[in-house]
């Protein structure tokens, strides 16, 4: 049974009232996606061993994005599979307004894990 919890926990991911799921990985590649609900706010942090583009289908939600030495970059509004690309050193938040979906695919230094794992607040 504990080779199960393991696989369960490497599977499913939570980061406040947000949840994630693998649902792809494949050496350093992996792809979560994950529901954030309405009313959530995600601070601004960076994942400093992935590569991302997220796509976000949203009817209301606002995301920011800061590369170093740059200001923050703001979108607004409903989202319908709309690309960002996070490097691992850009700062990102996220508030949603209305619930969220976010498929994040990923492409790692190291191992993958979770974007809630290798999480740095900004």
């Amino acid at each position: 049974m504990n080779w199960l919890r393991q696989l369960l926990a490497s599977v499913f991911h939570r980061h406040g009232r947000c949840r994630g799921v693998v649902v792809w990985r494949w050496a350093r590649t992996q792809v979560e996606l994950w529901w954030v609900p309405a009313e959530e706010r995600v601070t601004a942090h960076t994942h400093p061993r992935i590569n991302s583009t997220l796509r976000l289908w949203s009817l209301d939600a606002d995301i920011g994005v800061r590369r170093p030495g740059q200001e923050w970059r703001c979108e607004m509004g409903g989202f319908c599979g709309r690309a960002f690309q996070i490097g691992p050193q850009d700062a990102h938040w996220l508030q949603a307004w209305r619930p969220t979906v976010i498929l994040n695919v990923q492409r790692w230094a190291d191992s993958p894990t979770s974007a809630a794992v290798d999480w740095v607040d900004a």
